[in-house]
């Protein structure tokens, strides 16, 4: 609750150990001018209050997560959703249209 009291922006838990989901908040940050999101380690005392909030373990570093205040969105539904915020066009059909996608074939390849 108290991480989104003050700020309601979407947050982005990343594991900030993984050089690629480093690479993927850094190109986020690039098409986010406006800085809809921000960005919490999912080691961060934050990041594991919100995972048991959204009834992950605390210590499940197993999937990029959106979490916004009243709800959270995990693995290729969360890409999803932060790619139709993201800068430009291809992203938003990217987040729009991959969701006629299953998903349990869009975590196949998001894992």
């Amino acid at each position: 609750e108290s991480a989104f009291e003050s700020d309601k922006r979407a947050i982005i838990l990343f594991d900030g150990q993984c050089n690629l989901c480093n690479g993927a908040v850094n190109f986020a940050l690039d098409r986010d001018p406006d800085a809809k999101f921000r960005f919490v380690s999912l080691t961060s005392i934050i990041g594991r209050s919100l995972l048991v909030k959204h009834g992950r373990k605390p210590s499940d570093l197993s999937s990029i997560v959106l979490c916004l205040p009243n709800e959270a969105y995990f693995e290729s539904d969360a890409v999803l959703k932060i790619s139709q915020d993201l800068e430009g066009a291809p992203f938003k059909v990217l987040g729009y249209g991959g969701q006629v996608i299953p998903p349990i074939l869009r975590d196949q390849i998001y894992k």
